[in-house]
């Protein structure tokens, strides 16, 4: 189970899922910025949410309607 885990996570991690921040999201951590590429990090989401990791390496819960999904190119 933990190497499908992981081996999920690794296809995400190379380019499947990529997002565009379209507005500021604060936080008690600190500030998701806009025009920020945000790559998905799992699949432990709530219905509203997404997590998220940033190019820092921060893992965020952010809300969906706060993304636009890119190309991958």
């Amino acid at each position: 189970m933990l190497q499908r885990r992981v081996r999920k996570v690794m296809n995400i991690w190379n380019g499947m899922m990529k997002y565009k921040v379209l507005k500021d999201y604060p936080t008690t951590d600190g500030v998701l910025y806009e025009k920020e590429i945000v790559k998905v990090w799992d699949a432990n989401t709530t219905d509203g949410n997404l997590r998220v990791k940033d190019n820092m390496g921060r893992i965020w819960n952010v809300p969906k309607n706060i993304l636009k999904e890119v190309s991958n190119g």
